[in-house]
C-alpha cells in the first residue's frame, strides 16, 4: 500500500457505520479499528493510505483493519477464506479474517499484519537469500520480476473486464470456461484462436511460463511465485503484485502479498461468494 493522506471519505464512512461496524465486529469475533471515542469515530492512527483506501491499526496486535474501495480485493478476501476452509492456504499470502460491504464499492477488511511492506528486502529472513553475497543485485532483479508479473496480471484483468462489459452473465462464464480450458493446451496460438475470443487463454498461459522464469531470477521471492500459481490453479488470478504490496510475515520472515487488487476470478463458483453487507 502506497502512503498518501487519509482521504475524507474514509473518515466519513467510519463515522456513518461506527455503531453497525462495532456490532458486526463483535458478532464475528474480530477487533475494532482504533477509533476516537467521539461522534466522528475517526481513526486514531493509520498504517498507510493508498489509491483505494487506508490500513488502520486494530485493537488486536497482529490484525490490520482496512477501509477500501477495491472491490476485487473484497471478493478475493471472500474467496481466500473459502479456499482456506478447503485447505488451500499457500504461504505467500497474508491471512484474511473477515470482509464486510458498507455500501457500493465500500468495504471493511480484516487481515494479518505484516512488516516491511514496500521494503521486503529489509526484513526478509537470510534463508531466502542463502549465502549470496550480491544481495543488492538480487533485490533489483526480484523487484523487476514482481513488476513483470504485475504487468502480466494487468493484461489478464483487462481482458476479463472487457469481456464482462460486452457479454451477458452466462455468455461471460462460457467464454471464461473456454479460455481457461484453452490456456492449458500446450500448443502455439493461431489467428483462429483470437477470432474465437481466446485472448485471455494466451495471457494465462504466457504468465505461467513467465513464472517459471521468475522462479529462477527471483528465488528470494519463491513463496510468492508458488502462491500465485496455486491460486491461479484454483481459479483466482492475483493482481497488483508490485513491490508496494509485498511485506514480510512476522513468524517466518518470509515474503507475502499484502493487498491484492485487480483480482480476476476465473471460477464462477468463487465469484458468486457473497460479501455480507451492513447498514449504517
Amino acid at each position: 500500500m502506497r502512503h498518501r493522506d487519509n482521504p475524507a471519505w474514509v473518515n466519513n464512512l467510519l463515522g456513518g457505520y461506527c455503531d453497525s461496524l462495532r456490532a458486526a465486529a463483535k458478532r464475528l469475533g474480530l477487533p475494532m479499528p482504533l477509533l476516537h471515542e467521539d461522534k466522528t469515530c475517526a481513526p486514531e492512527s493509520e498504517l498507510g493510505c493508498g489509491v483505494f483506501g487506508c490500513a488502520l491499526r486494530s485493537a488486536s496486535r497482529g490484525i490490520v483493519f482496512k477501509v477500501t474501495r477495491e472491490e476485487t480485493e473484497a471478493h478475493f478476501a471472500a474467496a481466500y477464506m473459502e479456499l482456506a476452509r478447503r485447505g488451500v492456504k499457500p504461504e505467500g499470502m497474508v491471512e484474511y479474517y473477515g470482509v464486510l460491504a458498507a455500501g457500493p464499492k465500500r468495504f471493511f477488511l480484516w487481515r494479518e499484519e505484516v512488516d516491511f511492506v514496500g521494503a521486503w528486502w529489509e526484513g526478509i529472513a537470510p534463508k531466502y537469500f542463502g549465502h549470496d553475497k550480491n544481495i543488492d543485485l538480487r533485490v533489483k532483479v526480484a523487484n523487476r520480476a514482481l513488476n513483470i508479473l504485475w504487468n502480466a496480471t494487468d493484461d489478464i484483468f483487462a481482458a476479463a473486464q472487457l469481456a464482462r462489459r460486452q457479454m451477458t452473465e452466462n455468455d461471460y462464464w462460457r467464454w471464461m470456461e473456454r479460455n481457461v480450458e484453452a490456456s492449458n493446451v500446450s500448443r502455439p496460438r493461431t489467428s483462429s484462436d483470437y477470432k474465437r475470443g481466446l485472448t485471455l487463454a494466451q495471457y494465462l498461459s504466457d504468465t505461467r511460463r513467465r513464472i517459471d522464469v521468475l522462479m529462477r531470477h527471483g528465488p528470494a521471492l519463491l513463496p510468492l511465485w508458488e502462491t500465485w500459481l496455486e491460486y491461479e490453479k484454483h481459479g483466482v488470478v492475483i493482481g497488483d503484485t508490485h513491490v508496494g504490496n509485498v511485506g514480510i510475515r512476522r513468524d517466518t520472515g518470509g515474503p507475502v502479498f499484502t493487498d491484492p487488487g485487480a483480482v480476476t476470478i476465473l471460477s464462477r463458483e468463487l465469484s458468486a461468494l457473497p460479501v455480507e453487507a451492513i447498514r449504517p
